[in-house]
């Protein structure tokens, strides 16, 4: 049984000036039909089963007379000019440390230059076969089935339609200007899942560019205000992506980006809030995501970190593997580097397994992230769809779940590397585990140890601790709208 959720409220300087109705929900799942348990763990009565979600909603442009917002966000955001946006929670971050209260005074954003990518991670990015009543974006009007379509997809054939849509908001708390466009284009490029990065000397590939209606401003839907309108502060961009050809000589593994800007009638660049929004709108013919001129707290380009996978003749039918189709026998595998990173496996007697695990650095000092490096080896004729749980501390003594990653058919006799990072948020050395499922119930688990010096206090250069945002603002401006 569950010990429910506890929210602390921390005690905010001058809070009047920065204060803003909040309230939150817990989310459960209806029980299976036949499920023999059918205890009651609500106090309201109302059955659940399985994990439990916590959501929540604020509205920092309340004018509601029992509840209303303080004028610093007025006078921030509303008196000023509009800040078009991905959903990019990775670039702030607590700089807490762990079993301390959060304090929302002690907020970091990560620079475009910190080598683990997370500056542009996107969420809010959907592909789905685009087949039968889904080949267009939903509304995001409340009650018109906005969420009602998927679930996400990673494996396509050879010429089946992917549509692809992603939410794209206005977190100002103005209207955009008057005959302005916004626009959002949306680039593939090719990923090498042996190196665990960009295909070598490969560029992006325009997949389409979206004019979208004019987005609400924030708090235009408010469960404080009797006049808000119920539309929320964002829409979809959405576009149907022929994969016709792609994959015609052989299996390919993609990444999908996007840059959204809003544009003059006179087709000129509107400028948005100080120090967001790009320098200029980039080239059709732009490369990467992260050559993309913008400014330092830029929320315009997104990289949605997920391999997607387009196969050669269908979604399980892939290359012939080498060999005959015959499984090799398990040969032993190079011993690792010596270090403190142990391997508490090597699949012995496994198809599939995870063949290294290292990080780098494996010192780190506060603030520093050490980036992880993982091969996955499938010696199978099969192709396997993989999941990775990572975990600081064993899993089964209590270990924190702090990142996860789904390999979309990993090929048959061949590798899949995998590369992300960790944040230690205490003092000494941590034990991270990553725990590896396979389609076949094929599991394996590494570990390594990353120690944390906190007799250095020197906090990373990948950080800005910003001034111009204070207090509360720091955690909730781009992370609540």
């Amino acid at each position: 049984m569950t010990e429910g959720f506890t929210i602390n409220k921390n005690s905010v300087p001058n809070a009047s000036l920065v204060q803003y109705p909040f309230r939150y929900y817990i989310f459960g799942e209806s029980p299976v039909p036949g499920t023999v348990q059918e205890q009651t763990f609500s106090a309201n009565s109302f059955p659940v089963t399985g994990p439990l979600f916590l959501g929540f909603e604020a509205n920092p442009a309340s004018l509601s007379e029992q509840n209303p917002a303080g004028p610093w966000w007025f006078d921030t955001y509303q008196n000023n000019n509009p800040d078009i946006a991905f959903n990019l929670p990775a670039q702030w971050d607590w700089i807490t440390d762990e079993g301390e209260p959060d304090d929302p005074k002690q907020f970091s954003f990560i620079k475009k230059s910190d080598t683990s990518g997370l500056f542009y991670f996107m969420k809010s990015f959907f592909a789905i076969p685009a087949e039968g009543i889904e080949t267009s974006c939903p509304s995001s009007v409340p009650g018109s089935g906005a969420f009602d379509f998927g679930p996400q997809q990673t494996i396509f054939a050879n010429g089946e339609n992917m549509l692809l849509c992603l939410r794209v908001y206005n977190l100002s708390l103005i209207d955009f200007p008057t005959d302005s466009q916004p626009k959002v284009r949306i680039y593939r490029r090719e990923w090498d899942h042996n190196t665990g990065s960009f295909v070598s000397g490969s560029g992006s590939i325009l997949v389409d560019e979206i004019s979208l209606p004019q987005i609400p401003k924030a708090g235009a839907t408010s469960f404080g205000d009797q006049d808000s309108s119920d539309a929320p502060n964002w829409v979809y961009a959405g576009t149907v992506f022929d994969t016709t050809g792609i994959s015609s000589e052989g299996d390919t593994y993609w990444k999908f980006w996007a840059i959204t800007w809003i544009e003059n009638s006179n087709g000129t660049l509107v400028e948005e809030l100080s120090n967001l929004g790009l320098n200029s709108i980039p080239p059709t013919n732009i490369n990467t995501h992260n050559s993309v001129l913008s400014e330092p707290f830029s929320n315009n380009v997104g990289l949605y970190n997920q391999v997607f996978k387009i196969t050669k003749a269908g979604l399980n039918n892939e290359d012939p593997p080498p060999g005959g189709g015959e499984t090799p026998p398990l040969t032993p595998l190079p011993s690792p580097d010596p270090g403190p990173i142990p391997l508490s496996a090597r699949g012995v007697g496994e198809p599939i397994f995870i063949q290294s695990l290292n990080s780098n650095p494996r010192d780190v000092v506060p603030g520093d992230r050490a980036q992880l490096d993982l091969i996955v080896n499938n010696f199978d004729i099969f192709p396997h769809n993989v999941l990775l749980l990572y975990y600081d501390k064993d899993p089964e003594l209590g270990g924190r779940l702090f990142d996860m990653e789904l390999l979309p058919k990993v090929p048959a006799q061949d590798t899949f590397r995998v590369k992300n990072s960790y944040l230690p948020r205490s003092c000494g050395t941590h034990s991270l585990f990553v725990k590896m499922f396979a389609d076949d119930s094929s599991s394996d688990i590494a570990i390594a140890n990353i120690t944390r010096d906190c007799t250095q206090l020197s906090i990373s250069e990948a950080f800005y601790t910003p001034t111009r945002r204070q207090l509360i603002v720091k955690g909730t401006a781009k992370g609540i709208l």
